[in-house]
């Protein structure tokens, strides 16, 4: 479904994306994972056709997306719900018939797909309220209906979890769930909490490069012999090199668990350490471990 070769782009004198080569199957859903400034939106971008690369190959569903065919555009959606694209003066579901009308979609048929796709996110009560008094929440879902109107075969979505609480994440994920099969899924998220539920694959950037292209089973397999080592102290204290701090006074180590008794017999004797604690690995603690060793 997704091609790309030695993808390369640039802001001026800032470089984006650094040389990066991946595939993505038909059917695949895939985390694009990163801190901020790593590269996934402009990956979106590129990958949609808003933005074209300064070299390097990009094809998708056979496509070559800065061409923006018309055929391309009716076959993908990029909702990113922090830009907003529903006019806030009008019902959600006035916005739906307004855009579905631009894919010669027919009022009855805007009707009945977004009453179906408002129901699975559970706010079919709200369509006939003005955006501007929806709640952040309600509004994402929104603009995920308004995205899938025209029912695309390949879903970008750029960030969509920021500034939703714990519920409508796991309603999002949920929803997003039930699509695996039918659509090719890429998501770019720094919230990590849930996706690994939801994605068959875990593809992390860091600086614009490729840190780490794997299967969530394959993830699964390696946390399953590792441990994560946390330690807290009421100041700076020196621990061996495989700890990292990640915040003041609480640091952490990503380690192996036959090196766990060796670590913390080293550790148990350095003054200053408040609270130590070994706990399971999460997706966090080895996407984390990836970029900060690079």
């Amino acid at each position: 479904m997704i091609e790309v070769r030695n993808l390369v782009k640039r802001f001026r004198q800032f470089t984006a994306l650094r040389g990066i080569t991946f595939s993505i199957r038909d059917g695949e859903f895939v985390a694009v994972l990163g801190v901020n400034g790593a590269g996934k939106s402009t990956l979106l971008k590129i990958l949609s056709g808003i933005l074209y690369p300064d070299s390097g190959e990009v094809m998708v569903n056979n496509f070559v997306p800065y061409k923006r065919k018309k055929e391309f555009l009716k076959n993908i959606a990029l909702v990113n719900p922090q830009k907003t694209r529903l006019i806030i003066d009008l019902p959600p579901m006035d916005n739906f018939r307004l855009f579905g009308s631009a894919y010669g979609l027919g009022k009855k048929e805007v009707h009945k797909k977004a009453e179906s796709l408002a129901q699975m996110l559970n706010v079919e009560s709200k369509l006939k309220n003005q955006v501007r008094t929806l709640s952040f929440g309600e509004r994402v879902k929104m603009e995920i209906i308004l995205g899938l109107l025209h029912n695309p075969s390949v879903i970008f979505l750029d960030e969509p979890f920021i500034g939703l609480d714990f519920i409508s994440r796991k309603q999002l994920i949920s929803f997003l769930d039930a699509f695996k099969g039918k659509k090719t899924l890429i998501i770019t998220s720094h919230i990590i909490e849930g996706i690994k539920e939801l994605v068959d694959t875990v593809l992390v950037l860091h600086k614009g490069e490729i840190a780490a292209k794997m299967s969530t089973d394959e993830i699964k397999a390696i946390l399953q012999n590792r441990v994560t080592i946390e330690v807290k102290a009421e100041q700076e204290i020196k621990l061996p090199q495989v700890f990292k701090a990640k915040e003041y006074g609480v640091y952490s180590a990503f380690v192996d668990k036959h090196d766990e008794a060796a670590i913390l017999k080293e550790i148990e004797n350095i003054p200053g350490i408040l609270e130590m604690s070994v706990k399971t690995p999460e997706l966090e603690d080895f996407v984390e471990e990836l970029i900060t060793s690079k």
